[in-house]
């Protein structure tokens, strides 16, 4: 045996065999796999749980602020406004009373649903900032709504009734402002800014007025 096969014979011998692993990768993957459809599925359900929420925030929001201004009519006149404005938001994709006459039976409506939202008026307190209940002039209105069965596109797979529920809550003031309304008959209003006759204080009064003139604009 030359020197040559002889190395080669002791390295053979000395090289460590590793053993086979074969499809080590692939139940790796599909491992992960699963785990990131997990996390897809959880990601689709929560944006369509957001995407509810807003509906009905922006739901309740007209509710109130319709009712707040129909404060002044009285209370029950102002609860069917609100609930009124409640119906004609969707959420998802769904009116809240699937009724094609519900305009003639709001009032019949309004007192079915009352599980399902709460009206409350009262005053707005700006110190705390919070809510007060109270019947005497009220002028603040509170709508609580839930909207039950939301459906979930994967949640039902770990979740025995496949649905969650969405309460929002909104609060709005009835604030009257004073319009003032100012005719001017006699005319001596008509050209304060024109400014025709400034020529006659000199050119130093003229171009104080002018700056303050700017500073107003």
């Amino acid at each position: 045996m030359s020197g040559a096969e002889i190395i080669r014979a002791r390295f053979a011998a000395c090289r460590i065999r590793r053993p086979r692993r074969r499809g080590a990768a692939l139940v790796l993957a599909a491992a992960l796999m699963i785990v990131a459809m997990a996390m897809l599925a959880f990601c689709v359900d929560l944006g369509y749980m957001m995407t509810v929420r807003s509906e009905m925030k922006r739901a309740t929001d007209a509710a109130a602020l319709a009712g707040a201004a129909l404060l002044v009519d009285g209370q029950q006149e102002a609860e069917l406004e609100a609930f009124e404005y409640l119906v004609r938001n969707p959420v998802g994709k769904r009116l809240w009373v699937e009724d094609p006459d519900w305009e003639q039976r709001l009032a019949e409506l309004a007192a079915q649903n009352d599980e399902k939202y709460d009206v409350e008026v009262g005053h707005w307190d700006p110190t705390t900032r919070t809510f007060v209940p109270s019947s005497e002039l009220p002028s603040t209105l509170r709508i609580t709504a839930v909207h039950d069965n939301v459906p979930l596109f994967f949640g039902q797979f770990f979740r025995p009734t496949g649905s969650v529920s969405v309460r929002t809550e909104s609060i709005a003031r009835y604030q009257p402002r004073d319009i003032v309304l100012v005719l001017d008959f006699s005319g001596s209003m008509t050209d304060d800014s024109e400014l025709k006759r400034i020529g006659e204080f000199g050119a130093s009064v003229r171009s104080r007025v002018e700056t303050n003139l700017q500073q107003i604009w």
